[in-house]
């Protein structure tokens, strides 16, 4: 192993060493007592291989520890815990998903749900809505 490579793992494990994530496209592992919900989002859109588009005032602090869980999973459970509504907007390779209140919904898809297919249920799977 080269210096560099070497500088760029240390680099990447000191960065890393305050939180743990584990990268499996079918699971998802985070243990932070403090991370800022817009990061914890970030870090789970990259881990599991989703798009997840927030809305511009979902911001603040949360406590999570998941240990290999389903990504649409957690997204569920943390979109809840803050009283927020996760929705499937696209498919494709990647799942994209929106989080926001209802309300944000409303506005993102300008007062028409006729476009919204499918939200996260309670157990974190996509069921239908309109």
């Amino acid at each position: 192993m080269c210096s560099r490579q070497l500088a760029a793992f240390v680099l990447a494990f000191l960065v890393l060493g305050s939180t743990t994530l584990a990268a499996d496209v079918n699971s998802f592992t985070l243990h932070d007592p403090n991370i800022d919900i817009r990061v914890f989002f970030q870090k789970l859109a990259r881990s599991g291989h989703i798009n997840i588009l927030v809305a511009d005032d979902v911001q603040g602090p949360i406590s999570v520890s998941f240990e290999k869980a389903d990504p649409e999973a957690v997204l569920a459970s943390v979109a809840r815990s803050r009283h927020l509504t996760a929705a499937i907007i696209g498919g494709g390779q990647r799942l994209s998903f929106f989080v926001g209140t209802e309300a944000h919904l409303r506005a993102f898809y300008h007062e028409d749900y006729s476009c919204l297919k499918q939200t996260l249920s309670r157990r974190g799977s996509a069921s239908t809505s309109k």
